[in-house]
């Protein structure tokens, strides 16, 4: 509308600047005092009208101005990475193929570029929690963090913790603000705890509380690999992903496996579009 509106005052001018060309010279040289008056007034009322059905057009049409695709940024997301580092994390689905850990890495690497500028940072576990990159804006530092530093127990421990981890991973999280809060946990879901499922149902009801959210990713085998041996027979690792769907449930979160990588890259869209809405609001 208000370009609508300038194209109409430039019409205007036009026209008010002919007008005045009219009653100049060269009506004076071509017509009389009475015909001049009337031509004058004539063409004024045309203008008038034009203008008058520029704006009606305008306000009927509804232009708008065309608005820029808005990201989210820095200034209301926190996301942190949650790597189980137990030696669980260690076998492959094949001989040569990559570990479980390597497989998480690279889904964190490809999710990075989804946090469009947020703080990010790089956390891990196992029967202990350890801190790796605290929340940043530098996701380069947080790009190399994952692929030089994240490795199978690189924090000591003796197996994984899970409730422990998501206890220790909400301490890291400011206690007063206003951004979004995202947990991605990347696990085989194996839990060597005493924990029990009502233990972990009120570690996720904190998380609820403090407003994180957890998008659970399980990277192992249902049909189990093998993580070595004891007293002569192969250790089977496999995929726990009823723990993992539990905390993403009940954290109004998501779990997916590590087959489903392309749908989890979409399903941040979703969480960031809405950081961005309550962001901007």
């Amino acid at each position: 509308f208000f370009y609508y509106g300038l194209a109409s005052l430039g019409v205007l001018i036009l026209c008010a600047a002919f007008i005045e060309w009219v009653r100049g010279g060269f009506a004076r040289k071509h017509f009389s005092p009475s015909r001049t008056l009337f031509l004058s007034r004539f063409l004024g009322k045309q203008v008038l009208l034009l203008a008058i059905g520029s704006l009606l057009i305008g306000a009927l049409a509804e232009p708008h101005m065309p608005q820029p695709r808005l990201v989210a940024t820095a200034e209301n997301s926190i996301t942190m990475f949650l790597f189980d580092l137990s030696w669980s994390m260690s076998p492959r689905q094949t001989e040569n193929g990559p570990r479980r850990i390597d497989r998480a890495k690279e889904i964190a690497i490809a999710l990075l570029p989804r946090m469009r500028g947020g703080e990010v940072g790089v956390y891990g576990f196992t029967s202990n929690f350890g801190s790796f990159a605290d929340f940043t804006e530098d996701h380069s530092f947080v790009r190399d963090t994952i692929r030089k530093v994240i490795e199978v127990e690189a924090v000591a421990g003796s197996g994984s913790d899970i409730r422990n981890a998501l206890l220790r991973a909400r301490q890291q999280f400011p206690e007063k603000t206003d951004k979004k809060k995202l947990i991605i946990l990347l696990s085989d879901g194996g839990d060597e705890s005493e924990n029990n499922v009502s233990e972990l149902i009120k570690v996720s009801a904190f998380l609820k509380r403090d407003n994180i959210r957890v998008i659970a990713v399980g990277v192992g085998e249902m049909d189990g690999a093998v993580l070595g041996e004891q007293y002569g027979k192969p250790v089977i690792s496999y995929l726990n992903e009823q723990t993992l769907r539990l905390v993403a449930k009940d954290t109004n979160g998501l779990y997916l496996t590590e087959r489903e990588k392309e749908k989890l890259l979409e399903a941040l869209d979703p969480f960031f579009d809405e950081v961005l809405r309550e962001g901007k609001a």
